[in-house]
């Protein structure tokens, strides 16, 4: 009977309802105010009134320790450090006493110090010394050094441009070579001369450049100075129009042809060496002519024109600013 009666108990129990479910707790920080003097923490559950959890009170500030040195004496028999809080009792950190002396070692022994010959223990003599009765050790002297000898090196294969040879007794010897020579754009250039400078009978006056310059190896650049006319490039590279600026002449005109490393000069009355007021490449005198002419109209001042080959740089004018023509096919510098 009583079996039964706890199944039934089971069963009632079993078939009993679900409980309401419960509200979330929400907890925020606290200001300080009425409700926390110092702030805290609130919790508040659903609809029902908030509950604090308030911060302590803040505790009084504590004092400074001092400490102090302690002399030896009844707080500190070896001495030590004295510790005051404010007004409470001295606290003390003492120094260990002393401890009892050891046990005292052993006697050193003298150390013997001697002239050491050269021999088996040092090939070039030393100290030999001694600890009591102990092993024997040394100190060595160093082997002489050997003498450097130095000498004129040829030019070959230790040095292509010759230099000096340095022997330290017999260990191979090395070598102090000088540098190589410094090399010019200009060196290996053939020599340059004008062997004609010529001009046509009659309208158009083609000037014609003559040179010397075996294997052609840079480009020439043509430059001329003088009275009476300038120069227009005509079809070949060493051809020129004579444009006369004065009727009937006289005409007193050069010829300046340059590699870029030398130059040539030539006139029209055949080779010549260039005026006296012709001081430099590209920046001569004023011209004035030295040579007699024969009487005429009034000539206009000396101009100067100058060409240069396809993808060479010019050269700068002799006279800047004066008149000069431009074609197509001329630079004029």
């Amino acid at each position: 009977m009583l079996n039964r009666i706890i199944v039934f108990g089971l069963i009632l129990a079993a078939a009993g309802c679900t409980g309401i479910k419960g509200d979330s707790a929400v907890i925020t920080q606290e200001p300080p105010g009425a409700n926390c003097a110092t702030g805290g923490a609130k919790v508040q559950v659903g609809g029902e009134a908030p509950v604090y959890v308030c911060n302590g009170a803040q505790g009084a500030s504590g004092e400074q320790p001092v400490a102090t040195p302690e002399e030896p004496g009844s707080n500190c028999p070896a001495g030590g450090v004295r510790i005051q809080v404010g007004g409470g009792t001295a606290t003390y950190v003492c120094n260990g006493v002393a401890g009892a002396d050891g046990t005292n070692g052993l006697d050193g022994q003298s150390a013997s110090v001697t002239v050491e010959p050269a021999g088996a223990n040092c090939p070039a003599g030393g100290l030999a010394v001694q600890v009591g009765e102990g092993p024997v050790s040394y100190a060595c002297n160093g082997a002489d050094g050997q003498s450097a000898t130095v000498t004129p090196e040829a030019l070959g294969a230790n040095c292509s441009a010759g230099g000096v040879r340095i022997q330290v007794g017999s260990g191979a010897a090395s070598f102090v070579c000088n540098g190589a020579a410094a090399t010019s754009p200009c060196m290996g250039v053939p020599g340059l001369s004008v062997t004609g400078f010529t001009m046509s009978a009659g309208m158009p006056y083609t000037a014609t450049v003559s040179t010397f310059y075996p294997g052609g190896l840079r480009a020439l650049v043509y430059s001329f100075m003088g009275e009476g006319g300038y120069y227009v490039q005509a079809g070949a590279s060493n051809q020129f129009t004579f444009v006369p600026n004065v009727s009937g002449g006289p005409y007193i005109n050069y010829v300046m042809v340059s590699d870029g490393c030398q130059m040539a000069w030539g006139s029209l009355s055949g080779i010549d060496t260039p005026p006296a007021d012709v001081q430099h490449l590209g920046r001569p005198a004023r011209w004035a002519p030295t040579r007699s002419c024969s009487a005429g109209p009034t000539r206009p001042p000396p101009t100067s024109t100058t060409w240069r080959s396809p993808g060479t740089a010019a050269v700068p004018s002799p006279w800047p600013g004066r008149p000069r023509p431009t074609t197509p096919s001329s630079s004029a510098a």
